[in-house]
């Protein structure tokens, strides 16, 4: 009971304590929609400018609602800032597809109500390139190619192409061994699926340690120049 009551807490004083994002502040945000496959999309926003120079970005993420068996959906954006956090956004998560998907940006949010929201501006992009790069080592890196859904990994399979399976929680990158092709999004609890800061991160499983706990290698998403 307690537990609960501090966790409660915790994400009270999280909605207290975010400042709303606002859209005037961000001139370049962009969002863009890539097919995927299977069934989920995959939703790219970025952004290098926000005016308010105290402010960063603190969480983001996305809600998708609706009517799966009807086939129609939408996905809200949110951002929460923060005092003291990066201004770099590039963030990506998989969602949903259905034939009928609509887009809001969520401009404040409420507790207990929900957020209050606009339209937000999409792009639909058949082709596209992102790198997720190591955050130990640079040479380690994983460029995906969002048009044939393949992706290269370095510095161990240079010239090689494997197929990506996107997924609710990630991706997979099909042909290599054990755990090394299951990428998993790094996401905090919220009913948001999303992430810590403004920069999408992913791990991978490459061991144990005492035969019991997990070790893990972390990705992030590098920005495109």
């Amino acid at each position: 009971m307690k537990l609960f009551a501090s966790l409660i807490a915790s994400i009270y004083a999280f909605s207290v304590f975010a400042v709303d994002f606002d859209p005037a502040a961000c001139p370049n945000l962009a969002v863009k929609i890539y097919p995927g496959n299977g069934s989920w999309r995959v939703f790219h926003a970025t952004g290098s400018i926000y005016l308010h120079s105290a402010l960063g970005y603190d969480f983001v993420g996305v809600l998708t609602v609706g009517k799966p068996s009807e086939k129609r959906m939408r996905t809200i954006l949110r951002f929460d800032m923060g005092l003291g956090k990066s201004s770099q956004l590039n963030f990506l998560m998989t969602i949903p597809d259905t034939e009928v998907h609509q887009y809001s940006l969520a401009t404040e949010s409420y507790w207990v109500k929900g957020p209050k929201t606009v339209p937000l501006k999409t792009v639909h992009c058949s082709e596209g390139k992102i790198v997720f790069r190591c955050t130990h080592s640079i040479r380690h890196h994983i460029t995906i190619d969002l048009k044939t859904n393949t992706a290269e990994c370095a510095p161990g399979y240079l010239g090689k192409k494997f197929p990506v399976e996107w997924n609710k929680d990630g991706f997979e990158i099909k042909g290599l061994s054990g755990d090394e092709g299951k990428f998993e999004f790094i996401m905090p609890l919220s009913n948001y699926r999303g992430c810590d800061g403004g920069i999408t991160t992913v791990r991978r499983k490459i061991g144990t340690r005492f035969l019991l706990f997990s070790v893990y290698q972390t990705f992030y998403l590098e920005s495109g120049k």
